[in-house]
């Protein structure tokens, strides 16, 4: 596949910071390979993904106005006024000829090159007759992900395909359906909606709502960690939706950064209930499995003992962990190495990490994380009141700062 120009204004904007990478290549998905080389779209999608703001657009279109040049040697960018195409200027530092910015460098297009063959290819072999696949979201040990929208009601939505392996056992299967069924009984503001669960020519896959926006994962990569006010806000909405999912009888099993979305309106909702498993003696086989993520995973799946409620509880304590420290609770070179230390360790003290955490809320983290599931809150409703409890105090505690300082 040949080299793909990137028009002038994305590679400014990378090159100087306003914009990021992964925004520029999930940009590029969306508005795909013909669209990407007309400035105006590419803008377009980059303002309404809210990736950039009017006044970045201008100040990059300023820059543009001037003339941009690229050393290959130094790796930076050196602005010439009234530039000359017919005129070669060389790099004031090391003397290498500058050459015009009208791409990304060399390795950058190789990536994007590979994006845009990986959304060929999978756009081109996963065909549904309701549903356009337009891009992949995510992919995991249940599946990939991928965005579509609906041929006739042009509704997008998340569609979660079953791998072959996985589809060619047809227990897994009857289970995925059955799962999926119940599944689509959840109706809960913090719980991604299952609209469908269909098959076509071997294919099984779920159909979820699509939440515009990033995981808490995505934005702890960013930022490193969260004010607490922002981790205690979305952690009682995850315990509003668990609460939900309990009182259904489900448990979860993967709480994680990953599986939490936060909408670009301001929605907190958890996903991913591939691993979800009814809590009845019907599920039995499946609850000795070591299912979940190793640094969210409570002592007893560690152990590969049955999971309930209060493990989801665990897990949402570590998530609590790593925003507020930046770090996991635990950590190690291989997973054997940290389960070893789920079962056995204590993590770090929080405060220690990170003074800024209220103590309330370390000791709510702390009682989540216990070792032995009764030493836990017993259920989402019971944690919710926790969290609940320690905000209301946080606030207090706040407004007699400001009253002090006053």
């Amino acid at each position: 596949m040949a080299r793909i120009p990137i028009d002038r204004f994305a590679a400014i904007a990378v090159r100087r910071g306003f914009l990021s990478r992964k925004q520029l290549e999930v940009a590029l998905r969306e508005v795909g390979l013909k669209s990407a080389l007309d400035r105006q779209t590419l803008i377009a999608a980059l303002v309404r993904r809210g990736d950039l703001s009017s006044g970045q657009v201008e100040h990059i279109l300023q820059i543009l106005r001037g003339r941009d040049l690229w050393c290959a040697g130094c790796k930076q960018v050196r602005a010439v006024d009234r530039f000359d195409p017919q005129r070669e200027y060389p790099c004031p530092t090391c003397k290498r000829a500058l050459r015009r910015v009208d791409g990304l460098d060399g390795q950058s297009n190789h990536r994007i090159d590979e994006i845009f063959e990986e959304i060929e290819a999978e756009t081109g072999s996963i065909r549904f007759s309701k549903w356009k696949v337009i891009r992949r979201l995510g992919s995991g040990g249940m599946g990939r992900v991928y965005l579509a929208r609906h041929r006739k009601l042009n509704k997008l939505a998340a569609i979660k395909v079953l791998p072959p392996d996985l589809a060619a056992d047809g227990e897994f299967v009857k289970l995925f359906v059955r799962e999926g069924r119940a599944l689509a009984q959840l109706k809960h503001a913090n719980i991604t909606e299952v609209y469908d669960i269909d098959q076509e020519s071997g294919v099984h896959f779920l159909v979820m709502e699509f939440v515009d926006g990033v995981s808490l994962k995505e934005l702890l990569e960013q930022s490193g960690i969260v004010a607490p006010k922002v981790a205690l806000k979305i952690a009682m909405e995850v315990c509003r939706a668990l609460e939900e999912a309990h009182g259904h009888g489900f448990v979860h099993r993967d709480i994680k950064p990953g599986n939490i979305l936060l909408g670009r309106t301001g929605e907190i909702k958890l996903t991913d209930f591939g691993l979800v498993r009814e809590m009845t003696p019907d599920s039995c086989t499946w609850t000795g499995a070591l299912l979940g993520t190793p640094h969210y995973m409570s002592p007893e799946q560690a152990r590969g003992k049955p999971a309930d409620a209060r493990s989801d509880l665990y897990s949402l304590g570590a998530t609590l962990y790593i925003m507020l420290t930046g770090t996991t609770p635990f950590a190690g070179s291989d997973t054997v190495t940290i389960l070893l230390k789920v079962v056995n360790d204590f993590p770090p003290e929080i405060t220690t990490l990170n003074p800024a955490v209220p103590r309330p809320l370390a000791h709510v983290i702390s009682h989540l994380m216990a070792k032995m599931p009764s030493q836990r809150p017993q259920s989402a409703t019971q944690a919710l009141r926790e969290l609940e409890r320690c905000a209301n105090e946080t606030r207090a505690t706040g407004r007699q700062k400001k009253v002090e300082r006053a």
